[in-house]
């Protein structure tokens, strides 16, 4: 009983840890990559993420599935400290995996010699790219990935504090907005400069302005766009989980109870025929 319980506390502790970090969460169904932030080794909230993206591919009406889509949820520190209010982009662009380590490398370098003892990160750059000097402000998307990248639709949401009980909706609206006007995209997207806030905070900012820019239609236009009824509800993943969870339960403490009867009856029979 000694280790059981042991094994209880390890594991009740190795949940509370985790849940103080986060890890990104990947995955990709039918033309369609989902980059979300779940907490650290939860395989709830990836049950969740899967099934949002499995009932998305089911509820989207899409005509042409030769268009990839990215949805990017929560990637970056700039949409967190900048919007309390929901936040969006929509765009027609290059599909690639987020880079912070690049945008800071570049930034920093770019600082000259104010940044030159603070690098964004402790590990050694795979290239000598971000030493280049590029258009700025450089673009979200800059990256030590050097293989060409294809074009489709991205779009970037961060829920903020007033979008939490429609998150769900409108990822769903905006999947949906940007299938619908793909050529309205294409034709009236344009570059948006926003802040990038750098990971160390005790450098001497007064003589650099760490920006970057990314494609996108107007802002304002996204949000008035009409929030569709997605009809997702996380809590019934929840639910079912659980219920297969005390189904679990349920059958160990039966096959336990057997086993112990089991030898239970033995040593009664053994005892007897002594």
């Amino acid at each position: 009983m000694k280790w059981f319980l042991y094994w209880i506390l390890l594991v009740v502790s190795s949940d509370i840890a985790r849940a103080h970090s986060v890890e990104q969460y990947v995955i990709s169904k039918d033309g369609i990559t989902l980059f979300t932030i779940i907490g650290a080794g939860s395989v709830e909230e990836r049950k969740i993420q899967d099934a949002f993206l499995d009932r998305l591919i089911e509820k989207l009406e899409r005509r042409d599935k030769s268009i990839p889509i990215y949805l990017m949820c929560d990637q970056f520190r700039l949409f967190y400290y900048q919007h309390v209010q929901w936040f969006a982009t929509v765009a027609y662009d290059t599909l690639r995996s987020p880079d912070p380590a690049f945008l800071e490398d570049y930034l920093y370098y770019r600082m000259g010699s104010s940044g030159s003892k603070h690098i964004g990160r402790y590990l050694k750059p795979p290239s000598d790219k971000y030493k280049f000097d590029l258009a700025e402000p450089i673009d979200l998307g800059s990256s030590y990935e050097t293989t060409v990248a294809p074009l489709g639709l991205k779009i970037m949401y961060d829920y903020g504090a007033t979008d939490s009980l429609t998150g769900w909706d409108r990822l769903y609206t905006l999947t949906q907005y940007a299938i619908d006007h793909l050529e309205e995209i294409k034709r009236g997207q344009r570059r948006m400069i926003m802040t990038y806030p750098l990971t160390l905070y005790d450098v001497d900012m007064a003589n650099y302005k760490a920006e970057v820019s990314l494609l996108t239609i107007d802002t304002g236009l996204i949000r008035n766009i009409p929030l569709l009824v997605f009809g997702f509800d996380h809590t019934n993943v929840i639910e079912t989980n659980n219920k297969r969870l005390y189904i679990l339960v349920g059958i160990i403490a039966l096959v336990v109870v057997l086993g112990v009867a089991s030898v239970w009856k033995r040593k009664k029979l053994a005892a007897a025929s002594g």
